[in-house]
This record gives structure tokens, sequence and C-alpha cells, in this order.
């Protein structure tokens, strides 16, 4: 093993799913530089699975090492609980300079994600690493759009501190950009600016920060809206163009309109597909690109470089959308790619069943915190291997009000519910919502879930077993104190 301790660059591509990646045997061919990384030395991990279905509770996951039920951010509590053994306060106190930069809203100071960083760019405002909690404290109790105005120009006039005329610019562009992006439903979102600003900040600022580091990074390249860049756009999609004719984006989440009139679709989720695996290409790229830049550095080999998700997105399969109502494999099977220090000797495709969360136990080997781990986060460098696999929803109720404010005689579907997934080392899976429904399938020949088995007479035995497994397991993760009865 190496002496020094390895700086540590983890890198979250949000809403990728392994589905969708060539490497993991997706027939389009969207990652063929990171097939390339296998060649150079890097482990790429086939069976790892997410937490959660999506962002919030999949990155508390990450940060503490506990399924959502255990942590208890979920959709009812954006919030990362920072009372918990966050992995970032941990590294702190071994010497780890931490450093993240999020272009996810979800993942920020407000919820809390800040929590043991030394430094935390939020690269959607104009000044990333800019803390205006003391101001946004002395406005919060007046009414008007015009009294926190005044009082901020007051301040600003009376003590001649920049963060003052700071925060009113960088209200000003958060204004703008609301109006470009989140209102203006023709301008598709586009990520692009902003993973590209990223990786050049990010190049600039490793050389100069202390060592060891923890360095994460959040990025929002294949998270709809998909507006993939040049070359790429056109790549898979150009053939469907003359779709986007047919039906424009109509409201900042298409999932909306999707779950509220069911249409007929086809043909515009192949189109967004495609869009999506131009997304996927442009990661490829771009990844590739910053690793090179890496591997000029000296410390490259004593540096551990991490590429994963928190989560997949789903095209219509199993007659979804987006990555909120199921636990599908198209949402929690994501990517895990690591290059180790040289050292380590750990390379080429490893089939060990996996969980994101896995990391969490994995960095307190890798810097040495004399702390012991949870049980439900399994070191990647352990002799001891993962048995099973969880992934939770917890609490769909945020999504079912904002259908119900679309429309108030919605009625919500039988699938809208709390679920709990469970996969064992010999790839059963087993799912049960909140109201007793279960779903049985054999993912080592259906990996991505098109027979369910649970009615299977010739499988009793099997599924009885799974039966009882996953209501231990829920009992071991307090699942049901946790989960919330959705709204009528």
């Amino acid at each position: 093993m190496s002496k020094s301790l390895p700086n540590i660059i983890l890198i979250l591509c949000d809403t990728l799913g392994a589905k969708h990646m060539s490497l993991y045997g997706y027939e389009t061919k969207t990652t063929p530089n990171l097939e390339k990384l296998v060649e150079d030395g890097w482990a790429v991990y086939t069976r790892c699975f997410a937490p959660a279905p999506w962002t919030t509770p999949s990155h508390a996951s990450l940060f503490t090492g506990l399924y959502p039920s255990e942590h208890r951010t979920h959709g009812g509590n954006f919030f990362l609980n920072p009372n918990l053994n966050i992995i970032t306060t941990l590294l702190q106190q071994v010497s780890y300079f931490t450093v993240a930069f999020s272009n996810n809203g979800m993942i920020s100071r407000f919820f809390k994600f800040d929590t043991g960083f030394s430094q935390f760019w939020e690269m959607w405002h104009l000044f990333p690493l800019a803390r205006f909690d003391d101001v946004n404290k002395e406005i919060k109790n007046l009414n008007s759009r015009k009294e926190r105005l005044l009082k901020v120009l007051n301040s600003f006039f009376q003590t001649k501190e920049d963060k003052y005329l700071k925060f009113l610019i960088n209200s000003l562009w958060t204004n703008i950009y609301k109006l470009l992006f989140r209102k203006n439903y023709s301008v598709a979102w586009d990520a692009t600016p902003f993973s590209k600003k990223t990786f050049k900040q990010l190049s600039k600022l490793i050389p100069t920060i202390p060592q060891p580091y923890f360095a994460f990074i959040n990025l929002m390249q294949t998270h709809g809206k998909y507006n993939p860049p040049s070359p790429h756009r056109g790549k898979f999609s150009l053939s469907l163009e003359r779709l986007i004719f047919k039906r424009m984006y109509k409201s900042e989440e298409i999932w909306f309109e999707y779950y509220l009139t069911n249409p007929d679709w086809q043909e515009y989720l192949e189109y967004l597909k495609a869009l999506y695996d131009e997304e996927v290409l442009f990661l490829d790229d771009i990844l590739t690109k910053f690793i090179r830049l890496l591997k000029a550095h000296k410390e490259y080999d004593n540096t551990v470089i991490i590429i994963t998700s928190d989560h997949g997105e789903l095209f219509g399969e199993h007659g979804h959308v987006h990555h909120v109502f199921t636990t599908y494999n198209e949402l929690i099977h994501v990517p895990l790619l690591i290059k180790w220090p040289k050292d380590y000797n750990i390379k080429g495709e490893i089939n060990n069943l996996t969980q994101l969360h896995d990391l969490y136990s994995t960095f307190f080997e890798l810097a040495n915190i004399p702390f012991p781990s949870p049980v439900s986060s399994k070191s990647l460098l352990s002799i001891e291997k993962r048995k099973v696999a969880v992934s939770q929803l917890l609490d769909i109720d945020f999504k079912i009000k904002g259908l119900k404010k679309r429309n108030p005689d919605f009625i919500p579907k039988d699938f809208m519910q709390p679920m709990i997934s469970v996969i064992t080392e010999d790839l059963w899976k087993i799912t049960k919502r909140l109201d007793g429904h279960i779903e049985v399938y054999h993912l080592n020949n259906d990996l991505y879930e098109t027979k369910n088995l649970s009615k299977e007479s010739k499988f009793y035995r099997k599924i009885d077993k799974l039966k009882t497994f996953i209501d231990l397991l829920k009992k071991a993760t307090d699942f049901d104190k946790a989960a919330i009865n959705p709204i009528e």
C-alpha cells in the first residue's frame, strides 16, 4: 500500500445510468474513451447500485455511508444532517483539504451539503465561492423586494464592503438565469458551460491546494433538459430531429405532462434518449481530457480517481420517465470506475456486488480514519464482500403535490408509493411497495427487469426466501418507520 495518504478525486455525473454507457454493454457507442481506461489500469465495477433512485438521498448516503431510512434525507427533508459522521468532516480531522464543485442546486450550502468542506464552489453563481449567509440574515424579515434592495444598498454605502455589491449582482444574474432557462421553455437548459467551467477551475486549483486533498465534483451534464454541444449534437439524434418540431419542451420537467396525461410519446422519448446519449458522449470526452491533464502531475500515481453517478434515467421503460417513482435498475444501476494508486494493483473488471455508499467506508481505509464505519457501507478494499444491495424510495409526496398543483383532480397511481428493493449476491432482486405489492427478477439473465417472476410457481421456494429476507432488511434499516405514506 502507499506510504502517504492518497489524494482523492470523486467525480459524480448526476443522472448517468450504466445502461447508457457502451463501457457497460450499451449498443450505442457512448463511451469510447472511457473504455480505454480499462487498458490504462482502471477498475470497472460492473454491479454497483445506488441506495436511492434520485439525487438528494443518494448523495446523503454517499456522504454518510447510511441507507436513506437511516440518514432520513429524502423527499420530505432535503437537508443533510450535519450531526451525522459526514465523510468530509472526518477527512478534515485526518489532515485532508476538502473541496467541492457542485453544479446541482440540491447539493448546496443551503441544504447543508457543504458540511466538512474547506471550499464549496456553487458553480451556478457568478461568484461560486462567495457566501451570502449574513446578508440573507439581514434581509430575511423584510417583506418586499424593494425593502430588501434598499437594505442591501444602504449596507453597501455604509460599510463599502463588496459582499453587498456582489450579492446584488449575483441576485440580478440569478433572475436573468431563471428567466432564460427556467421560464422560457423553448430555451433548453445548457449544462455544458458549467461543466467546462468546473474542470477549468479545478485544473487550476489542484496544483495549488494542500495535500492530501479530497475533491468532490457534481456534474449535471446528463440531467434533463438535454442540450448536447457540438460536435456531439446530432451524432445519434439527427434522424429524429424532426420530432422537436412536433413537440417542444412544454415545462421545466416533462415528467409532469407524462404522468398527468399519459401521452403517446414513444417517438419523442426515443429522441430524448438520443440527446441523452449525446450528453454521455460529451461526458466521455471531457472526462478523459481532464484525466489526461491529471496524468501530467507527479502525484497522479498516488491519486484515487473515481467516476460514478447517483442514479440513472428512464425513457418510457416500465411505463416510467425521469427518476422518481420507482427503483428499477435503469435508475439504480450506476457506473463505478476507479483509478487506484499503482501499488494497490486493483484493475480490470470487478463483478462483486457494490453500492455507491461503499465509497464511504473505502475512504475510511484510504485515509486511515480511526473510527468504525457503519455496517451499511462495505469498503471496496475489504476482504469481506457485500452480500446484499439495498435501494430505498421513502417519500414521493413532493412529486405528487407537484402533479396535483397542475391538476387538482389528479389521482395518484398505484405505483406512486415508497418502496424498497433488495439485490442478493446471486443476483435475485425483490422489490416491495408500502402496500405490499411484490416484484421479483433474476438479474443474471434479466438485468433490466422485463419478466416479473413473483407469480412463477417453479421459483416459489426462492421467492418465499426473498420475501422473508426483504422483511428482515426492512426492519433492520427502519424502513417502515422512515417511509412516508403518500397523500390521497
